[in-house]
């Protein structure tokens, strides 16, 4: 039998059982999420912080942690994003890989260095292929300001 530890800070009980997270009912539970929204938003904060400092590294671990949080602590990931995001993180280039949007399946989002880029598509969207037969769908952008005061 694993061990299981809860743990309480200010108004926020995460409850560990055998290395996993559990979302309790009722008063625990509302609180257990509200320690998964607080780690995504510190991880937010924290790669922001990042890219202020250009520190690219630590941007693709938030990154990782993201999407871990996601798929652990929201359950909102599933097989194929976690494959698309394990084939990113074999691949040159690479920066960070993450699931995006509502999350429950859909796109990953991957920050590659442009010297990589057209290779990094090419090889995700074959190896996607390979292994679960289907064709992803593949788009190259790049980052800009966005929206501002004028």
């Amino acid at each position: 039998e694993g061990g299981a530890v809860a743990v309480v800070v200010g108004s926020v009980l995460a409850v560990w059982l055998d290395n996993a997270l559990y979302f309790v009912s009722g008063q625990a539970s509302r609180k257990a999420g509200n320690l998964a929204r607080h780690t995504h938003c510190v991880i937010t904060v924290a790669a922001a912080d990042a890219l202020e400092r250009n520190d690219l590294k630590e941007l693709g671990r938030l990154m990782a942690e993201a999407h871990a949080s996601y798929r652990n602590d929201f359950e909102g990931s599933c097989k194929e994003a976690d494959l698309l995001v394990q084939l990113a993180n074999q691949l040159p280039g690479l920066i960070g890989a993450r699931l995006t949007g509502g999350g429950f399946g859909g796109c990953t989002v991957n920050l590659v260095s442009s010297t990589h880029a057209a290779t990094f598509a090419t090889s995700i969207q074959e190896a996607y292929k390979r292994q679960t037969g289907i064709d992803a769908d593949v788009y190259l952008c790049r980052a800009a300001a966005g929206a501002r005061a004028l």
